[in-house]
């Protein structure tokens, strides 16, 4: 059980009224606490789209999806599906590695994770946020505060 699943106080969607969750269209399938960046608009669509990525330290990291819960279990299933996103504020993140409570997070070479932006200071706009917990291992959902920059 991963450690975000053990806070009780860590829900589905953001928790706390400072977080600011936004409505945007998923570009594909998307798995729930996925850290998303920026694509394209469809075809006739006037936004941008979100979706995950393969790129370390993307510093088109947008926020975190955080709903809705698919019967699938995912956010989004296929492209056009609609999807919440935290861009500030507390919510759950699926990491890449074990991380100590406090370490700064962007986008991980893994689609759909968070990591560690390394050992040097990362490029300007690759910080996702700060973990509130530690992570033991790949793929747990630990909370984070969303802090871009």
């Amino acid at each position: 059980m991963a450690v975000g699943e053990l806070l009780p106080k860590i829900f589905e969607g953001p928790v706390g009224p400072e977080a600011t969750v936004i409505d945007c269209i998923a570009a594909g399938a998307i798995d729930l606490w996925s850290p998303v960046v920026l694509v394209a608009p469809g075809t006739g669509e006037d936004l941008a789209r979100v979706n995950t990525t393969t790129t370390l330290n993307d510093t088109a990291v947008y926020g975190v999806v955080v709903g809705p819960v698919r019967a699938s279990g995912k956010a989004a299933d296929v492209a056009g599906d609609k999807v919440n996103v935290c861009i500030n504020g507390r919510c759950k993140v699926k990491v890449n590695l074990a991380h100590p409570v406090g370490t700064y997070v962007g986008c991980s070479a893994t689609a759909g994770r968070a990591e560690k932006n390394g050992t040097t200071p990362p490029p300007v706009g690759a910080v996702l946020g700060k973990l509130l917990a530690a992570s033991g291992a790949a793929a747990d959902i630990v909370p984070m505060v969303v802090s871009l920059g």
